[in-house]
C-alpha cells in the first residue's frame, strides 16, 4: 500500500446497544475510528424507494490492513454514511478493500 494514496479522512462507526434511563435497550451509532483512506468511485444511479427518487453510489475505500471493521459497520465520509458490503484482505498490498453503498436516510 502506497501511503500517498491514502488522502481522505474516514470514520468507521459501529452500532452499540447502551441501556437509557429507563432500562430500554437502545442503539447508538458511535464512532470507532478515525483512519485515512484511498476512495474509489464505483457506480451511481438514482432508484425509486417508497415513491421517492434517491441517488445511489457504490464506493471502494481502501484502508491499512490493520483497521478493525466488519460487515457490521458503517463508514462516514464526505458527509455520507455508507453501509459495508464487503471486505477483503489483500495482503499482498497489506490493505483491506472496502465495499459500500451509500445509506439514504
Amino acid at each position: 500500500m502506497i501511503a500517498g494514496e491514502l488522502r481522505e479522512l474516514i470514520e468507521i462507526w459501529h452500532l452499540d446497544k447502551i441501556k437509557n434511563e429507563l432500562g430500554e435497550e437502545v442503539e447508538v451509532w458511535t464512532v470507532k475510528e478515525k483512519t485515512r483512506a484511498k476512495v474509489i468511485f464505483n457506480s451511481g444511479l438514482k432508484e425509486l424507494s417508497n415513491h421517492e427518487i434517491v441517488p445511489v453510489y457504490t464506493n471502494t475505500f481502501e484502508v491499512r490492513i490493520y483497521i478493525t471493521i466488519s460487515e457490521f459497520d458503517r463508514i462516514k465520509w464526505d458527509d455520507k454514511l455508507f453501509s459495508v458490503i464487503s471486505i477483503e484482505n489483500n495482503k499482498t498490498r497489506q490493505c483491506k478493500i472496502i465495499q459500500a453503498k451509500m445509506v439514504n436516510e
